[in-house]
């Protein structure tokens, strides 16, 4: 079967082509589109460092000042909401590298974290840290090697950071709060702000805000005074309008692009209908047929979608090359890989079905002496 498919495929070049051409086409945009989508939903979330609507500001202060003590026993306290993140703590000078250390408590972590380039997230182990792309570019760094923080030899787990983009998380070292706490033994104050301790609830939201009062009252004991506010959340309508337009009218090419598919298959089965015909008459069923049909559709499908996933693969390379550290570029993900793969599969198969459901109802005697 598949030698006479090769065939007929060498004998109708020009139309199979076009066949080809049109999948690759629908499914280029296709693969486009998801690839836009996918990054403008990364945009947000990173400007974000999250869902906002999940996240609180939990704002510590204390006229004397945090010791590392208080700090750790607060700390504890919120993290058994959510995880929690020190974002008040003084940026480190490594020789020629400048770096923002974030403490972080794990023990309740679930949810968004932060985007990584390879390796995991920190998993409440206090000899683990992830650090930022470069970072781990200056000092040729990578997933299981040591690194230096505070005088402590810290393991890497993680390389914190996007391909191809800046993000916040470049020049930032997360680690654990107890390893932190342990490695620093003085007053814990932001410069030339007094005794505050800025943190980032990432989740619990809900439950911190029901259970408040008792977390003032722990705070109070330790002569430490507990805001939050919710995170204002930018506007991102612009963003929302461009993922919507850029999902419909990829939609609308390649449902044209699918159109012209069917177009051209329906040319293609009735030119070959005296094959069908022939081949009828030898015993070959309807059921027989339509398997063939689809397989040499499916065939067709599959070649334009990875054809199409291809040309995006090269065009995102030359993108990356020309557009350094841009915000947006056709990257190619593994969702592109499956809408690609799937959609191809099931329009290529329905409208293999649908039209050779329809050209093979016929008296193949009467076909080949029309012939």
């Amino acid at each position: 079967m598949f030698t006479y498919i090769w065939e007929q495929w060498k004998r109708k070049k020009p139309i199979v082509a076009l066949i080809i051409l049109g999948f690759v086409v629908g499914n280029l945009f296709l693969s486009v589109g998801t690839s836009f989508s996918v990054d403008n939903y990364n945009y947000i979330m990173d400007r974000n460092s999250g869902n906002p609507d999940e996240q609180l500001m939990v704002d510590f202060e204390c006229e004397e000042g945090i010791s590392f003590e208080k700090a750790k026993k607060i700390i504890d306290k919120a993290a058994e909401y959510g995880e929690i993140q020190i974002i008040s703590l003084d940026a480190i000078q490594d020789g020629q590298i400048r770096y923002q250390p974030v403490a972080v408590n794990t023990k309740n972590a679930r949810g968004w974290h932060i985007p990584l380039i390879e390796g995991r997230y920190l998993k409440n182990a206090k000899d683990e840290i992830v650090v930022g792309k470069n970072i781990a570019e200056q000092r040729k760094l990578s997933v299981g090697d040591s690194f230096f923080v505070l005088d402590k030899v810290y393991r890497i787990v993680g390389i914190a950071g996007r391909e191809g983009k800046s993000t916040v998380w470049d020049t930032t070292v997360y680690l654990e709060a107890d390893a932190y706490f342990s490695s620093m033994q003085k007053t814990l104050k932001m410069p030339d702000a007094g005794g505050f301790l800025f943190t980032i609830l990432k989740n619990g939201k809900e439950e911190f805000q029901h259970d408040f009062s008792s977390i003032e009252k722990f705070c109070k004991k330790e002569g430490i005074t507990i805001t939050y506010h919710t995170l204002a959340e930018e506007d991102d309508s612009s963003f929302s309008n461009s993922v919507t337009l850029t999902v419909i009218s990829t939609a609308i090419i390649f449902l044209v692009a699918i159109l012209n598919v069917v177009n051209l298959m329906t040319y293609w089965m009735l030119e070959r209908k005296r094959d069908f015909a022939i081949m009828k008459a030898m015993g070959c069923t309807n059921r027989y047929l339509l398997k063939w049909t689809a397989a040499e559709m499916a065939a067709m499908a599959f070649l334009g979608a990875a054809i199409a996933l291809f040309l995006q693969l090269i065009a995102d390379r030359l993108l990356d090359v020309v557009l350094k550290e841009s915000q947006y570029y056709a990257g190619v993900y593994g969702i592109n890989v499956i809408l690609s793969i799937a959609v191809s599969g099931i329009c290529g198969l329905l409208t293999a079905l649908f039209i050779a459901g329809k050209t093979l109802r016929f008296d193949p005697q009467e076909i080949i002496t029309r012939s």
